[in-house]
């Protein structure tokens, strides 16, 4: 009719349909070798496939890194060295932060998200919670900053706050590459300027493993 575009599509993909089910399970057992060597196992094992079909079956799946992967690596490593250029010597100069699993003896799973002052390695928080989600993560930071207030009497502001120049030197808080790091609401949470205590983040890239 006119006035309307004609929808194209989809495509039939017979060489992905074939391979697909034998691909997923080769990447499922060598979860670490990228699309070019899962593709080589396949063909050894009689399965026709090129490396471009084993590509897009992968990426389908979700087995794939995303393209910028590396570069985010990259970045998120200078911004490590950066803030350890001077290795601090004084306390709430670096925080770090991680989830680790708590399993119960019932066969329960619990998330325990610290926050460890890097010079004094005193554990300012270690929230306990069933999720491990941007709100845990933050939940987790705001403990941190409450203990911090709780021990030395005054705020965490007035502690990283230069008493001659009124200079603001922000807590940096180091974390691993997990999602809830890098969600944009964490993101938001800690902004990248000098009005915050905790203004500062820099992440240890993780290489993953699923």
């Amino acid at each position: 009719m006119a006035g309307h575009q004609q929808v194209r599509g989809p495509w039939p993909t017979p060489a992905r349909d074939r391979a697909g089910e034998r691909v997923v399970e080769m990447a499922l057992t060598f979860p670490l070798w990228g699309h070019r060597k899962i593709a080589w196992l396949c063909r050894h094992d009689g399965l026709n496939v090129s490396d471009a079909t084993c590509l897009r079956v992968l990426r389908d799946a979700g087995l794939v890194l995303p393209i910028d992967y590396v570069t985010e690596c990259r970045q998120l490593a200078k911004a490590r060295r950066e803030a350890f250029v001077t290795i601090p010597t004084r306390r709430n100069r670096v925080w770090q932060t991680d989830f680790f699993e708590l399993e119960t003896s019932g066969g329960g799973t619990w998330r325990s998200g610290d926050v460890i002052d890097y010079v004094t390695k005193l554990v300012l928080a270690g929230p306990v919670t069933a999720t491990q989600t941007h709100r845990d993560a933050i939940a987790a930071v705001e403990d941190a900053r409450c203990q911090a207030h709780d021990l030395l009497g005054h705020s965490l502001l007035d502690d990283v706050t230069d008493v001659d120049t009124g200079q603001i030197t922000p807590v940096i808080v180091v974390s691993d590459n997990g999602p809830c790091y890098k969600a944009a609401a964490f993101a938001r949470y800690i902004p990248l300027g000098p009005s915050s205590p905790t203004s500062a983040r820099a992440a240890r890239p993780r290489r993953p493993t699923e």
